[in-house]
C-alpha cells in the first residue's frame, strides 16, 4: 500500500522546525521572554480543507508549559493576517482543490508562513509588538483577551 504525504502537514512541520518551533502532530510551540507562540493545525472535519491557527500566550498573565491555541491571550487565524498572500495560502491548505500540484502547495505554504505567519507571530512575541499590531490594525480580525488590553493600559 502506497502511503502518500501530506503536503499541508509536511511543508508546515519543516518550516516551523526551521524557525526553532518544537512540537508535532499538529501543534508547535516556541518559547520565548515574554510569551510562548503557538501555531496549530486544524483539519476541518467536512473534507480535506485545513487551518493555520496562530496564537500568542503572554507569561505576564499566567504560567504556561505548552498551551493549546485555543486558550491563548491573543488567537487569530492566519488567513486573517493582513497579507497578500493569503487567498493563495488558504487555496494551498485545501487538499481537494486540484489547481496546485504538491510541490507547488508545500512552496506556497512555505513562502507563506515564512515571510508572512511566522515574521507576525514573532512580531506578537512581546507586549510592544501586541500593543503595536493592535495600534496598528493588525489584530482587526483577532480574539485578543481583555486581559491583554488591560495589561498594555497599565503598562502605558
Amino acid at each position: 500500500m502506497l502511503i502518500q504525504k501530506n503536503p499541508v502537514k509536511e511543508s508546515l512541520t519543516k518550516v516551523l522546525r526551521d524557525s526553532g518551533f518544537a512540537g508535532g502532530a499538529s501543534t508547535w510551540h516556541k518559547d520565548g521572554s515574554e510569551a510562548i507562540l503557538v501555531v496549530n493545525l486544524q483539519k476541518s472535519q467536512y473534507g480535506q480543507q485545513y487551518y493555520v491557527n496562530l496564537g500568542v500566550w503572554l507569561n505576564a498573565l499566567g504560567a504556561a508549559k505548552k498551551p493549546k491555541e485555543n486558550q491563548c491571550h491573543v488567537q487569530i487565524r492566519a488567513t486573517s493576517l493582513p497579507a497578500d498572500g493569503v487567498k493563495r495560502f488558504d487555496q494551498a491548505l485545501n487538499l481537494e482543490d486540484p489547481a496546485m500540484t504538491s510541490d507547488q502547495r508545500e512552496a506556497v505554504i512555505e513562502e507563506f508562513m515564512r515571510g508572512d505567519a511566522i515574521p507576525f507571530l514573532e512580531s506578537c512575541g512581546t507586549l510592544n509588538g501586541i500593543r503595536s499590531a493592535l495600534d496598528g490594525g493588525k489584530l482587526a480580525r483577532a480574539l485578543v483577551y481583555g486581559s491583554v488590553r488591560d495589561l498594555i493600559a497599565a503598562k502605558g
